[in-house]
């Protein structure tokens, strides 16, 4: 998106003020909405309504969704759903199924947050990037995992392995 280029050069320049200013303009763009309109109901999640039970299955609905987006001023996030899943050992997963309309504020956002991450970010970070994609992180761990030598003497590569099963439902989410 041509926006999202003029944001990451702001960014890189350091001209914050501007960066502000084309942020804003992304998040009020038509297009902008209806994109993250798109990617929220395409989603498998999309027609899971949240707390206030709207599914917006009609092009009413839709429209009438996309004038809310347009006006963020005001904007107040409303409480999730907050359901269980079952686990396979017995316990029960709680799970927030936030609303429709703050799924698209979230994308919205999430488009104009995404270029000065994708500058700022580290170059093998692989992770929840776009573009990025599990056979390049294979790709990039062979490569730092080649021995490499300096001088003649070579230096061994390391692997650690960490189990984080289980991590978020053992930490106090106050």
């Amino acid at each position: 998106m041509n926006q999202q280029l003029k944001i990451a050069e702001a960014w890189k320049k350091g001209d914050k003020d501007k960066v502000l200013k084309l942020q804003e303009e992304l998040v009020k763009s038509t297009m902008t909405i209806l994109m993250a309109i798109n990617s929220v109901m395409s989603n498998r999640g999309g027609k899971t309504p949240g707390i206030d039970k709207k599914l917006y299955d009609n092009y009413t609905d839709l429209l009438l969704l996309v004038d809310e987006l347009r006006e963020l001023d005001s904007y107040k996030a409303t409480p999730v759903k907050r359901i269980y899943i079952p686990k396979s050992n017995g316990k029960l997963r709680p799970l927030g199924i936030p609303t429709i309309k703050d799924r698209c504020v979230q994308e919205l956002y999430r488009l104009a947050l995404l270029p000065i991450s994708e500058v700022n970010a580290d170059y093998n970070s692989f992770g929840f990037r776009p573009g990025k994609s599990q056979r390049d992180a294979i790709t990039a761990a062979v490569y730092s995992l080649m021995p490499y030598s300096e001088k003649g003497k070579v230096y061994p590569r390391f692997v650690l392995d960490a189990d984080v099963k289980g991590y978020f439902d053992n930490i106090s989410h106050d």
